[in-house]
Parts: structure tokens; C-alpha cells; sequence
């Protein structure tokens, strides 16, 4: 039942009065008051920029400044109240309008601490964060009602300049305003990630998430600090749970696909890479690393499908040049695999991998002088890389250069004994000088090394150069 219909009479003309009479009294307090509605509007701002609505509340914010009288201290409350608004829109434009608000405003009160702490956040958002720490310095020393909040974005803009300590210090001094609050923890943890205290960090993210249920980011940044702490089985249990969380959580598949790729786990890897990339096709991670997989099981074909899409997304990394280069050289497309090689040279000329990896596609189009040039410049810039010593060997072999080919070889093998190539190397060259008391020395050798990769066609063709002798 309606309950005016249970008021008697006399309870509604009480009320009626009761009303007037508060009228009455409030009327009289503004007429006592001249501030008092400048103050009310005031009031009303705040409480429509705490909803979020900022038009709404910016309008009052002109009516308070327009209201007569006028007064210093409300006015400038009034401008503090705008420059948030001005914050909360969240583009660079106006990052520099809450800055002047604010300026205005310590113009008026020097005092106020909050409008530092508000013109620290401007300065905070356009990424000037010394400035935002005097600010925020300022706040704190003036007294400010944003504490919690002073000593957190101190804390971040001493995180964003790498003066992770003092960061550590300010996200400790905010938690005593709010205890367990879980985007401090959040902050104070990837500030102990990077300064490499994974347990402190994995601890603070472990907290954040225990404060908030909902805070899925803690648990990405705790499966990164135990993947940074090598403790693998861990962060794939985090990623699992990620994955069962949000099925649909494509960098969390793929970010479990590098995990079982670091645990040879080859593949679990390629169906977590596979599986990103059916939520999210063009994740260029997935791409990559897919790509790469690929050449692994010499399926070189989707390998270059997979690291050609890549390129189309990101162009900035000459290691998937390189990748796909690999894939091209080994798919017998020459020429495009050296335009890979060639723009890794140009962005990296200090790789010596890539000239050997150049120099093969050249010997496979019998092109002997620039292969050898190109190993040549691989010594330049490491006299010691093995790789193009046992290469160049080949190439001198191909040239009927015996001697610098065994000269190479035995190069090679004082870096690294057991190398496999140079010893099949310095066989044939052995074997072609006639030589075949080392021939069978180094075969032996080569066996013992690896018995699979001295094949029969390796054999066969040993017998068909002591057959031509």
C-alpha cells in the first residue's frame, strides 16, 4: 500500500511546515552567507567529478566562478576541481590545460597542496616526471589529501627515470595510507623485476592478486618474473591458469608457446603458436616464432608463409629476416634468400652469421669468390668463428684449394675439436691430395663424432675419389 496513504492530516501539514521552515532557515543562512551557494555548487561539482561526469561538472564549475561574490580561496578550489576534469579527459591537449589550471590556482593559494599534486599528475601524464616528482614533493610537504595517491606516482615517475630504490621507498610509504592495495603492489613488483629481486617481485604480484581476484595483469607479470627467474614450471602453471581463465587470451597462448619452445617442448610450443594465432591472426609473436618452428621440421614453405606475414606486420627486427632467409636459402630460392641475408647485413653488419649464411647461398649458385669474400669479412669481424672457417673450407675444396681448405680446417678444429664439417672437410681435401693414411684417420674421427651425419653418400663418394686416383 502507498504509504502517503497511511499520513494523517496533521502529518502532512507538519511536514508541509517542517518544509517551509527549512526553507526558511536556509534562505536566511544564504542571505547570512553570500559564499554559501558558491560553496553549495562547489560541493555538487566534486560529487558529479567523482561519477565521472565532467561536462556536467565543469558547467558548475563556470557557475561558481561566475557567482558573485567574488572569492579567492573558493575560485580556486573551483579551478583545482577543473584541472581534474581536465585530467580525467585523458588527451595530451589537455594534460596542458590542467597544468595552467593548476598554475592558476597556486597562484591564488600557494599553500594548497593539492594543486600540486594535481599539476604533478599533469606533468605525470606528459611523461616530464622530474617535474612531476617537485610536484609531487611539494604536495606532500604542504600537506596534501592525496597521499596515497603523491607517493604512488612519485614512485612511478621515479620507476619511469630508473631510480628503482627510491621507487621502492615511495610505493612502501603509499601502502601505509592504503594497506594492500593492489596496483601499488603492482608497481612496487615491477620495480623488484627490474632490478632482478624475482622473489619479491613474484611475492607483490602474488599480493595484488590475493587484494583483487578480478587483477588478471598480476599474474601476467608474475608468469614474466618466473620466466626472467628461469623457473619455467611455474610460469607455465600461471599461463595455464591465464588460458583457462580467458580462452580467448591469445598473448597468454603465445607467451606459453616461448615457454615450451625454451623447454624443447617443441610441440606443445607449435599448438600454443597455432592457437594464439586462431584467436588473433595477426599476433606478430606467434608468427615469428611459428615460422621459426617450421624450419625446424624443414617445412620451409609455411615457414616462409608464417615469417613473411610477420614481416608485413613489423619490419624492425633483421632476425626474421634472417629466419626467413634460412628458409628461403633452403627452399632453393636463392635470390630471395640473399635480399634477406643482404638487409640484415645492412642493419646488422656486425652479425658474422649472416655473411656465412650469404655465403651459402652463393656457393649453391657457384658464385666461389663473393662465398668466399663473404667469409672473409665474417673473420674480419670475429677471427675466431668457427663457422666460417669450416665454410670458407668448403669453398676453397670446391676451387680444388686443398691446402688452404686443410689449412682452414685445422684452423677450425683448434677452436673447436669435435667440429663434424671440418673433419668431413679435411677428409675429402686429404683424399683428393691422395693423402689416404689422414683420410682414414679423420674419418674415424668424423665416426666416433657423429657416426649419422658421416653418411653413405659422404662414403660413397670418398670411394669414387680413390677409384679416380
Amino acid at each position: 500500500m502507498d504509504i502517503i496513504n497511511n499520513l494523517s492530516i496533521a502529518n502532512i501539514a507538519e511536514a508541509v511546515v517542517g518544509g517551509l521552515i527549512v526553507g526558511l532557515i536556509l534562505s536566511k543562512i544564504l542571505k547570512n552567507d553570500p559564499l554559501g551557494k558558491k560553496r553549495q555548487l562547489l560541493e555538487e561539482a566534486k560529487e558529479l567529478l567523482n561519477n565521472r561526469k565532467l561536462d556536467a561538472a565543469n558547467g558548475l564549475v563556470t557557475q561558481v566562478l561566475l557567482e558573485p561574490p567574488k572569492d579567492e580561496t573558493l575560485d580556486a578550489r573551483a579551478l583545482a576541481v577543473r584541472a581534474e576534469i581536465y585530467l580525467l579527459v585523458g588527451r595530451s591537449e589537455f594534460y596542458n590545460k590542467a597544468i595552467e589550471c593548476a598554475n592558476h590556482v597556486i597562484k591564488l593559494m600557494g599553500e594548497y597542496g593539492d594543486a600540486y599534486y594535481i599539476r604533478g599528475c599533469g606533468y605525470y601524464q606528459k611523461d616530464e616526471y622530474r617535474k612531476a616528482i617537485t610536484d609531487f614533493d611539494k604536495a606532500l610537504e604542504k600537506g596534501t589529501t592525496a597521499k596515497h595517491e603523491s607517493y604512488m606516482k612519485r614512485g612511478r615517475s621515479n620507476y619511469e627515470l630508473g631510480n628503482f630504490a627510491q621507487a621502492i621507498k615511495d610505493f612502501t610509504e603509499s601502502l601505509k595510507y592504503k594497506k594492500e592495495t593492489y596496483l601499488v603492489l603492482k608497481h612496487r613488483g615491477d620495480t623488484y623485476l627490474a632490478m632482478d629481486e624475482f622473489d619479491r617481485a613474484i611475492e607483490d604480484y602474488t599480493k595484488a592478486y590475493e587484494n583483487n581476484k578480478d587483477y588478471l595483469t598480476a599474474i601476467i607479470s608474475r608468469s614474466n618474473a618466473y620466466i626472467y627467474k628461469h623457473d619455467l614450471e611455474n610460469a607455465i602453471k600461471d599461463l595455464t591458469f591465464l588460458v583457462e581463465k580467458n580462452d580467448e587470451d591469445s598473448d597468454s597462448y603465445c607467451t606459453r608457446g616461448l615457454v615450451y619452445n625454451e623447454l624443447k617442448e617443441d610441440i606443445k610450443a607449435f599448438g600454443d603458436f597455432t592457437k594464439a594465432l586462431s584467436i588473433k591472426p595477426l599476433n606478430f609473436t606467434a608468427l615469428r616464432y611459428r615460422g621459426h618452428a617450421y624450419i625446424k621440421v624443414q617445412d620451409y614453405d609455411n615457414a616462409i608463409k608464417d615469417l613473411s606475414n610477420a614481416l608485413n606486420i613489423r619490419q624492425d627486427l633483421p632476425i626474421v629476416y634472417l629466419d626467413r632467409g634460412y628458409a628461403y636459402s633452403h627452399n632453393g630460392e636463392f635470390d630471395c634468400a640473399i635480399d634477406d641475408y643482404s638487409k640484415v647485413i645492412d642493419s646488422k653488419p656486425e652479425w658474422p652469421l649472416t655473411y656465412v649464411y650469404r655465403a651459402y647461398v652463393y656457393k649453391e649458385q657457384d658464385d666461389y669468390d663473393r662465398a668466399l669474400s663473404d667469409c672473409n669479412k665474417a673473420l674480419e669481424i670475429d677471427p675466431n668463428y668457427v663457422d666460417a672457417f669450416s665454410f670458407r673450407a668448403k669453398i676453397f675444396l670446391m676451387r680444388n684449394e686443398y691446402d688452404s681448405a686443410i689449412a682452414d680446417c685445422n684452423r677450425a678444429l683448434e677452436i673447436r675439436y669435435n667440429d663434424i664439417d671440418a673433419y668431413i672437410t679435411r677428409t675429402f681435401a686429404y683424399a683428393f691430395k691422395g693423402l689416404w693414411g689422414h683420410v682414414d684417420h679423420d674419418l674415424k674421427i668424423a665416426l666416433k663424432i657423429d657416426f649419422f651425419k658421416v653418411s653413405a653418400a659422404i662414403l660413397l663418394e670418398l670411394m669414387r675419389v680413390q677409384i679416380g686416383k
